[in-house]
């Protein structure tokens, strides 16, 4: 389901004479052995929701610019694998450290209070937002069910939809503009409405 729609929004971007398209990577879904193995060993469970989403693609990597009317319209998705997502960056995995595996990239000891990390060190990396220090994040859990977070810095919003409907918004948009932004607003549905560059994008065919 998910892969269709996004295969099928790049199809279109692909027909956009403008296009300047700089990384484009869809993964296969992630094996069953190797998730329960990566779940057992990262000592968590996950929403069924998100574990289906992972075995249908495991990670994306899109970034993009278009020029539809000499104006730039910038895009980029960046769906980390679970690996990534549960044990951090490579160079940051320690096997006795799982709750610092994002030190340096969701947060610094340097610059962030520390009930800033105590916060963030619950959370996980769903997405990174290239060429920001901001990334979309949730705390595994599922007994509270899978609540999504976008992270700028130190400043932690809720996302107002659920990750089916995350993914849908993101994907239509193909990343574009602030679109994550505008999802951390009661009012997000009048503001993407309204936000010019992403009518663009949700118009083209």
């Amino acid at each position: 389901m998910w892969k269709e729609l996004l295969n099928a929004r790049i199809e279109v971007l692909r027909k956009q004479q403008s296009l300047n398209l700089r990384a484009c990577l869809v993964n296969e879904g992630i094996e069953e052995e190797l998730l329960q193995r990566v779940l057992r060993e990262a000592g968590v469970e996950l929403p069924a929701e998100l574990m289906e989403f992972y075995r249908e693609m495991n990670g994306v990597e899109l970034d993009w610019s278009i020029w539809p009317s000499g104006e730039e319209i910038p895009g980029a998705i960046l769906l980390l694998p679970l690996q990534k997502t549960l044990f951090g960056y490579p160079e940051r995995i320690e096997r006795t450290r799982y709750s610092d595996a994002f030190e340096d990239s969701l947060w610094t000891r340097d610059s962030f209070s520390n009930e800033s990390i105590d916060e963030l060190k619950q959370h996980r990396v769903l997405e990174a937002i290239p060429g920001e220090p901001a990334f979309v994040t949730f705390k595994p859990s599922l007994h509270s069910g899978l609540h999504l977070f976008f992270v700028y810095e130190e400043d932690i919003s809720s996302i107002q939809v659920p990750l089916g409907e995350y993914l849908r918004l993101i994907f239509e948009h193909l990343g574009a503009a602030r679109i994550r932004e505008h999802l951390t607003r009661e009012d997000w549905k009048q503001v993407i409405e309204s936000d010019s560059k992403l009518t663009t994008i949700r118009r083209m065919r």
